[in-house]
């Protein structure tokens, strides 16, 4: 199965996150792909810092869940 972490990022101004992607230019939060036995939390950081340079000061777990197609998504908010 595959696994996501996907990251609310906000700033002091309660501003949301969020990235154009470059395929179909639509908006999205960081996230992506976990690695191979990779913890959902560290996976979430770890796509926060590649996706835009930020390492998170706090991340918190917020749910997760399975997609009806098998996507195990995991959300953090940083």
């Amino acid at each position: 199965m595959a696994e996501v972490a996907l990251i609310t990022c906000y700033d002091s101004q309660g501003r949301l996150l969020l990235g154009r992607r470059r395929d179909n230019g639509k908006y999205t939060l960081p996230g992506g792909h976990l690695e191979p036995g990779e913890a959902p939390r560290v996976g979430a950081a770890r796509e926060l810092y590649e996706e835009t340079g930020l390492r998170p000061t706090s991340l918190s777990y917020l749910r997760d869940y399975t997609t009806s197609f098998g996507l195990r998504l995991y959300c953090f908010s940083a």
